[in-house]
């Protein structure tokens, strides 16, 4: 129960950056170049919050920085299907596509890669938490140019649990789990850093000045100052996570640490939609309800 209890505090540190991440785009927009400065902003806070808690040693083997550099790819990639996705449908859907990859990929990959098993249990839970994220979808349809995204969206965000998987499953070419978001976060950075210089420079290329990926909330880095507090406490509180998520995949099997994360996220939305002020609709507590039950499957 030891593990489980660590899963459920990323949970809730999960969705505690879902806070942060909304407060952030109140005063900084959701542009692209909003999207990729908020990136860089929260990788290089995670990356010494990282290298800190490692006593400023940071561990490198051929075998983790290949999948560092492949997590960084992924993560920055994600930010811009995201933007892309979020303009073509709201919250809600980009977030089912995302929960669903997020647990779908890990939990397959689990089952055929590592062969943990394919029980009952984990298959009622992923069901009932499917059925939860589809409970969650408003009822107004998105326009049909986003499919694109959203599938990216799906597949990017379970690259990330499984690339988490690869990285931890091995033993003897792998470095501890702080050194991992250490470098992972530090080619984030560089990325991030050469795909905001990119899209500044076309955007002084062109006549205005101006182009769709920005808005007149992102003409410089780190401003407003609330902006920055924003990057801060999510940079702090994804580190955090992500740790427990790499800490508790060397105990506790893929298939079942993500739809238990999933689950668990849907849940304790609720709370963090009452700290940004919202009340949740009826279908959110049914969608709540039901990740609960499939929790509650997936442990007994």
């Amino acid at each position: 129960m030891y593990y489980y209890s660590l899963l459920l505090i990323a949970s809730a540190l999960f969705s505690i950056q879902f806070v942060f991440y909304t407060k952030y785009q109140k005063v900084s927009g959701n542009s692209l170049l909003s999207a990729v400065r908020f990136a860089l902003g929260v990788n290089v806070v995670a990356f010494f919050v990282a290298c800190f808690s490692n006593g400023f040693r940071i561990e490198v083997t051929p075998f983790s920085s290949m999948l560092a550099m492949a997590m960084a790819v992924i993560l920055v990639t994600f930010s811009y299907v995201s933007v892309k996705a979020l303009s073509y449908a709201n919250l809600a859907i980009y977030s089912m596509f995302a929960m669903l990859g997020g647990m779908l990929i890990p939990f397959v990959g689990g089952i055929l890669l590592w062969n943990e098993g394919f029980g009952i249990q984990k298959v009622v839970c992923c069901l009932l938490i499917i059925v939860a994220l589809l409970t969650n979808l408003p009822k107004e349809k998105s326009t049909r140019s986003g499919v694109k995204y959203y599938i990216f969206t799906f597949v990017l965000n379970g690259l990330i649990g499984l690339t988490a998987k690869f990285h931890q499953s091995g033993a003897g070419y792998n470095v501890s789990s702080k050194s991992f978001i250490a470098l992972y976060c530090a080619f984030a950075v560089v990325l991030s850093l050469l795909l905001y210089g990119f899209l500044r420079f076309r955007q002084a290329a062109t006549s205005d000045g101006r182009q769709p990926f920005t808005d007149e909330r992102t003409l410089s880095l780190f401003k407003p100052r609330a902006a920055l507090f924003y990057m801060l406490g999510y940079g702090v509180v994804n580190w955090a996570g992500n740790l427990l998520l790499l800490l508790t995949l060397l105990h506790l099997p893929a298939s079942v640490q993500y739809p238990m994360v999933t689950g668990a996220v849907i849940a304790m939305s609720i709370v963090a939609s009452f700290t940004i002020g919202e009340k949740p609709k009826m279908r959110t507590v049914l969608s709540a309800a039901l990740a609960v039950i499939g929790l509650i499957v997936l442990v007994l």
